[in-house]
């Protein structure tokens, strides 16, 4: 494998970097004891969903970047909330951590054959990486943070997982496959708990993100251009967001759940949504010359 080739990741040198958005990073939230404050008035629903105050106490890094290098093909990255960070490396079948502040990685270690996206629990003392080509397509690898080493490894039925998302309570791994829909496997034994069939996800699932407040979770299916709500407890489709021409590679929401964003990396742009209403809220941002739509691809698949 061309372990040589070496990529650059940029770590902000602060005491915990947090997104201003809830895609599938901010699992290493604790929101087990419930979510923000003042939610609205109004049914609890994934059509309109709640929008609230964010928890206290988050918020930006401190300005500031350091790049350092990390061969193997860095692919995506997870912080807990202590600050300990994963960078999965995709030709390497490994993964390398490093303990912020300080922004030197370790040597790197096995979690997996092609390891892709990772993801923190809430407590920060398990990590899971989602292991996408063969022979691993439809294996996660459960890492204890304290070691570093694996101590789990759960199979979905079928498919390729092409990313996971782990419910804020970490308690469920969503589990996006090509074509066969979403598996939902207990985030203790890796045991098959659920799924959501492909006829209501649609294939080529590459995003993922839940609401802050509402039971909702967002399944992007990229190649038709769609975002589509599910319910988690109905399991059912709710409402779809569509764009024309679109191939959507991820999706994050805003911490105080009042708007959702997409990447689309057909037309290197960020799509823009009012969660409760649907429409279109700001103009697409347009990334577009050849070198920037590379990065933009690269930055919405965590990689």
């Amino acid at each position: 494998m061309p372990t040589s080739v070496r990529w650059t990741v940029s770590v902000r040198a602060a005491t915990l970097p947090l997104l201003a958005a809830c895609g599938l990073a901010c699992n290493g939230v604790d929101r087990t004891s419930g979510v923000g404050t003042d939610l609205q008035p109004g049914p609890n629903s994934c059509t309109a969903p709640a929008t609230g105050t964010p928890p206290a106490g988050l918020g930006h890094p401190a300005l500031g970047v350091e790049s350092v290098p990390l061969s193997g093909t860095p692919f995506a990255v997870a912080i807990s909330p202590a600050g300990v960070t994963y960078v999965t490396q995709a030709w390497a079948a490994s993964a390398a951590r490093a303990d912020l502040p300080a922004t030197t990685f370790s040597t790197p270690f096995p979690v997996g054959a092609f390891p892709s996206q990772v993801r923190m629990s809430p407590d920060g003392r398990m990590a899971y990486v989602g292991n996408q080509n063969n022979p691993s397509a439809g294996t996660i690898t459960f890492v204890s943070v304290a070691t570093n080493e694996a101590v789990n490894t759960a199979a979905v039925p079928a498919g390729a997982i092409l990313t996971i998302g782990l419910s804020p309570d970490g308690k469920r791994l969503y589990v996006l496959t090509d074509y066969y829909g979403v598996y939902v496997l207990n985030a203790t034994s890796g045991e098959l708990m659920d799924s959501i069939p492909v006829a209501s996800t649609g294939t080529l699932l590459t995003g993922v993100a839940f609401h802050p407040f509402s039971p909702c979770l967002y399944v992007a299916a990229r190649d038709e251009g769609k975002v589509r709500t599910v319910d988690l407890r109905t399991k059912q489709v709710v409402a779809t967001f569509a764009v024309s021409g679109a191939r959507i590679q991820n999706v994050a929401v805003s911490r105080d759940g009042s708007t959702l964003f997409a990447t689309d990396i057909q037309r290197s742009k960020l799509l823009v949504w009012d969660a409760r209403s649907g429409r279109v809220a700001a103009p697409a941002i347009s990334r577009s010359t050849p070198r920037e739509r590379t990065r933009w691809s690269q930055m919405s698949t965590g990689g």
